[in-house]
């Protein structure tokens, strides 16, 4: 993420501030691609000290809202999977409940149901696997249901699905500009007998999915409008991360490739409604979803943290420490 100054008038502070993600939610009787989404502010879960949250996916079950999301440990720098429960009176978003976590980073948690099940494919493009994972018997019981070896490290993958085909959509990073990405479709063809992982050639696209480029890879949970399929999208900038989201209606995906639209909407971090304070600045957002009236957003904030604070002193004193040893030994010298 490119580093920005945010407190202009007290410039010293600006060494101890940091971006973190905040996840919001809210109710609104219509998506925001569709262009008349709700005025309500999101109500956010804010970073603690050591944590912050993002990739929000939202999810029903028995009438009652989660979040499913990534929780990334600030000391640890990695995240794992976590999900919350939202309080149905006020849309609190309650601490997350840890359920998946690997020895390597995991983000992105995308839930889809299959043949009466409910499974997540997380982001786990640094184990070079598209790893599948099948709920049990509650929201908090999850186990590994099948991984598929990749060439390439895939990010942030969704579903499209017929039934019992389903094809898989996801990114690969540009080795020479990681805010570059291509397409890749890939299929299975009965994900119950945990047949193999085929590779599709994205051959029809409205945009250069063949390509790297700053707005290809996949944003948040397919969104549907009056029988219309979207993608959301996270726009990037070089060395700029999650700048906005756009969202492109899917025409088509199968054996024959993926078509999609040029850009129909764009939804801007700044002018989203949220209640944060105004020092903080707002760098950017790059997930959103949105299920039966259930919505969901996460956004980036450049604030002041504990941890680049903890990090500050550490390296001063490490300083100090090693100033002091050289001093002993030119002393006996």
């Amino acid at each position: 993420m490119e580093s920005k100054i945010v407190y202009k008038h007290i410039r010293i502070l600006n060494w101890w501030t940091d971006d973190v993600w905040y996840i919001g939610c809210r109710t609104s009787p219509q998506n925001m691609i569709s262009g008349k989404g709700s005025a309500n502010p999101f109500k956010l879960l804010r970073p603690t000290y050591k944590h912050w949250y993002a990739d929000p996916i939202p999810f029903l079950m028995k009438g009652k809202q989660y979040i499913f999301m990534e929780v990334y440990d600030r000391f640890e720098k990695k995240g794992y999977i976590g999900v919350s429960s939202v309080n149905s009176k006020d849309l609190t978003i309650e601490k997350p409940v840890k359920i998946m976590e690997e020895p390597f980073h995991m983000s992105f948690p995308y839930i889809f149901h299959y043949q009466g099940e409910v499974y997540m494919i997380p982001e786990t493009h640094e184990a070079r696997q598209i790893r599948i994972y099948k709920m049990g018997g509650s929201i908090y019981e999850w186990s590994l249901y099948h991984a598929y070896d990749t060439q390439a490290e895939l990010s942030d993958t969704i579903v499209l699905s017929k039934d019992p085909i389903i094809y898989l959509l996801n990114t690969e990073k540009n080795a020479k500009n990681p805010y570059q990405t291509k397409m890749h479709l890939f299929k299975i063809e009965n994900l119950a007998d945990k047949s193999g992982l085929i590779e599709i050639p994205i051959q029809m696209t409205a945009s250069d999915a063949q390509e790297y480029s700053y707005d290809n890879r996949n944003g948040g949970t397919l969104v549907k409008d009056k029988n219309k399929l979207y993608r959301i999208i996270q726009e990037a900038e070089d060395r700029w991360y999650g700048k906005d989201i756009v969202a492109r209606e899917i025409f088509q995906f199968g054996d024959n490739g993926y078509v999609e639209s040029a850009d129909i909407v764009k939804l801007e971090a700044d002018k989203m409604p949220l209640n944060i304070k105004k020092k903080h600045e707002i760098l950017g957002m790059h997930t959103y979803g949105y299920v039966d009236g259930f919505e969901v957003i996460d956004i980036n904030v450049r604030q002041l943290s504990y941890v680049m604070f903890r990090a500050f002193v550490q390296r001063n004193l490490k300083k100090l420490r090693k100033k002091g040893t050289v001093d002993k030994i030119q002393k006996k010298a």
